[in-house]
């Protein structure tokens, strides 16, 4: 299926696509990277993109997968 996906795309699409997923695990990282540094200097971590509901539409990567 998936093969068939990435035969049918063209190039410059694939390439857009593999792009934003790079920049949206990117984003992840760095998402994470803030909390563990909070969680060992036990900084509180009272932003929204910590402690919202919503908390995933915060990151890059978590609107790339919503």
């Amino acid at each position: 299926m998936i093969e068939n996906l990435l035969e049918s795309m063209h190039h410059d699409d694939f390439e857009a696509l593999a792009d934003d997923i790079k920049n949206s695990l990117e984003a992840h990282r760095k998402w994470m990277q803030r909390i563990t540094t909070a969680l060992v200097t036990r900084q509180p971590m009272d932003e929204n993109q910590f402690i919202a509901p919503d908390a995933h539409l915060y990151c890059h990567f978590g609107r790339w997968l919503t």
